[in-house]
């Protein structure tokens, strides 16, 4: 199977072959021709043996996603089943979670073979995927069958893995909105409670040092001369909830919301994931998984039974098994089942979060093992030199110690002359640092800012993108995701420019188009939809960067640094910009624009 699929990386590995055999290469124009039907004659053979994986069922599936093969125009293209599945994730709720476990039913269904793309290079699936995004349900249906079932197969395998994720995602976010809005709403009970009753805390204190100044004398004749029965009972009746904590008033909110709104996604996401783990210290945590799993129809309310099996050491935190035994109707002790699925879904998450737990058929959550290289053993040495980084880690952890160890102690022993840290009380201690003040302007900063206004006062940020294609070509790396290309290349070259700089100045298609370039709307939709792909754009961006640290002057601007302060703002962009993304905090889509400083 090949190992690469940019061309770059091709022509790199037949110049290294020729060099090896001490051979002539060939001519630029015959290296094109070599390599387009390497892979010609490469896909051909890959389809024709991924058909004949696949069973005929499987295939009478894959036709159902694109919709009846006639009279298709009639219906709405929302409810064709392929359609369906390209559309993402929307916002965080269950609506959207049942909308993506709609959508893995319906792969699911499809009965894929597991290991039908096992051995080809991930780009290579990526690609077929690609295409299958971009084309029409017209073309995707004139390709013939080989083709056909090969482009549907390469996207629903793929499209798969990201669904999981979504839902994952989805997941992680709920269980982080419920107890959010829980512990809002538990603070906002008591700072009502407080601003309503605002003499009690008075009244409170009085009694206190009553109660300290008699200590062995009785209530009528200590506390009732400070406060009379009816303003006690005034008290008891606005604290309400037999005066419990803020921690007993959040579990109490967060019990009372999952009961009532967020308990329906519990067998949803129990039916549809399948949760794994190496460790041997997850194990209670899967079994109380597979306890919720068996147990998910059975109403909230009523207890677990004296002879199942409930794991809690592992699974719930110290303080959330108190939370969970309640005293039953008969005064034993029992677990209250509403409130201990609620904290295992909240180490579940926390578990998801740092990959302790992983996921079946996941991409992203899946298991950490697959994230290293296949032949990580048998190059561990290599691997390791190249990250620079010793075999030991005994080493590695007492270097990272002295530099630890010496940061504090000097921070330690400036802190008590240094005026601008001070330690505050808040939270613990939390440490403020007086902003920097302002440094003198250099001196022939005015100098240089006129002569840069001079050469380039009115530069088009679109003359700035040309020239940085002229330097470095990054546009070879927007491909087709067809089977071939008819545009002449310096015009394919000017329309991907023209399209780069819509999505990334979020002007728009539209907009662009009416521009004096002699491209049209439709034209530049066809090459944003056909050559422009998230991977692109990243080795695009790689190319850009490195280009610019080259180029650094470290004289100047001293040495290029790994870490960064920053701070991001969300800015409402087009759904075609690749970059648009779904953000929890800010509620809606858009692009996370960073300010950074090395």
């Amino acid at each position: 199977m090949p190992q690469a699929v940019d061309d770059r990386r091709l022509k790199a590995l037949l110049y290294e072959e020729m060099k090896g055999r001490k051979l002539e290469p060939p001519t630029y124009a015959q290296i094109e021709r070599l390599i387009n039907s390497a892979h010609r004659q490469f896909e051909i053979q890959l389809c024709d043996s991924i058909v004949e994986q696949l069973p005929v069922r499987c295939r009478r599936a894959l036709d159902t996603l694109t919709g009846p093969q006639s009279d298709s125009w009639i219906l709405d293209a929302d409810e064709i089943p392929l359609n369906q599945l390209k559309q993402e994730a929307g916002g965080v709720g269950l609506k959207s979670l049942k909308a993506e476990l709609s959508k893995l039913k319906t792969i699911e269904e499809l009965v894929l073979p597991t290991d039908l793309f096992k051995g080809l290079n991930e780009p290579w699936v990526d690609r077929y995927r690609q295409r299958v995004e971009t084309e029409s349900l017209t073309e995707i249906r004139r390709h013939p069958d080989p083709i056909r079932y090969t482009l549907l197969s390469a996207f629903c395998y793929q499209r798969s893995q990201e669904i999981v994720d979504s839902i994952i995602e989805l997941f992680i976010l709920l269980v982080h909105r419920l107890e959010s809005r829980s512990r809002r709403r538990a603070s906002s009970e008591i700072v009502a409670t407080a601003q309503k009753n605002e003499n009690h805390d008075q009244l409170l204190y009085q009694i206190a040092i009553a109660a300290l100044a008699q200590p062995e004398g009785t209530v009528q004749d200590v506390i009732y001369p400070v406060a009379n029965e009816t303003q006690l009972e005034t008290v008891v009746e606005h604290l309400g909830e037999g005066g419990k904590s803020f921690k007993e008033r959040l579990h109490a909110k967060m019990r009372r919301s999952y009961t009532r709104y967020y308990r329906r996604l519990l067998p949803l996401i129990l039916k549809a994931l399948e949760f794994r783990s190496d460790s041997l210290n997850l194990k209670p945590l899967l079994a109380a998984i597979q306890l919720l799993k068996a147990s998910a129809e059975v109403p909230s309310a009523e207890p677990y039974p004296k002879e199942t099996d409930v794991p809690m050491e592992g699974v719930l935190s110290a303080e959330w098994q108190d939370a969970v035994m309640v005293t039953g109707k008969q005064g034993e002790p029992e677990i209250d089942r509403a409130s201990y699925e609620l904290g295992v879904l909240r180490t579940v998450r926390e578990k998801l979060r740092c990959k302790e737990l992983w996921v079946e058929g996941a991409k992203r959550y899946r298991n950490p093992d697959d994230d290293l290289p296949q032949d990580f053993d048998a190059k561990r040495e290599q691997y390791y030199q190249d990250l620079q980084q010793p075999l030991d880690a005994t080493p590695f952890i007492d270097q990272l110690q002295v530099e630890m160890t010496e940061a504090l102690t000097e921070f330690n022993q400036g802190l008590p002359d240094n005026s601008k840290v001070k330690i505050l009380n808040k939270r613990g201690g939390w440490i403020h640092l007086t902003p920097v003040t302002k440094q003198p302007e250099p001196e022939h900063l005015q100098a240089l800012k006129k002569e840069i206004a001079r050469r380039w006062s009115m530069v088009p940020l679109l003359d700035v993108l040309k020239e940085t294609e002229m330097q470095l070509q990054f546009t070879e790396h927007f491909k087709s995701t067809g089977n071939r290309e008819t545009l002449a290349p310096e015009e394919l070259r000017k329309r991907l420019l023209l399209c780069l700089y819509a999505a990334g100045t979020n002007l728009g298609i539209q907009r662009i188009a009416h521009g004096e370039h002699g491209v049209s709307t439709p034209d530049l939709r066809y090459v944003q939809r056909k050559f422009v792909s998230k991977t692109a754009l990243s080795q695009a961006i790689s190319d850009v960067a490195n280009a610019i640290f080259r180029v650094r002057l470290p004289h100047i601007w001293g040495e290029a640094t790994t870490a960064c302060a920053s701070d991001s703002k969300q800015f409402g962009t087009w759904d075609q910009n690749l970059m648009t993304e779904w953000h929890a905090r800010y509620k809606g889509r858009g692009v996370m624009i960073y300010w950074h400083v090395e």
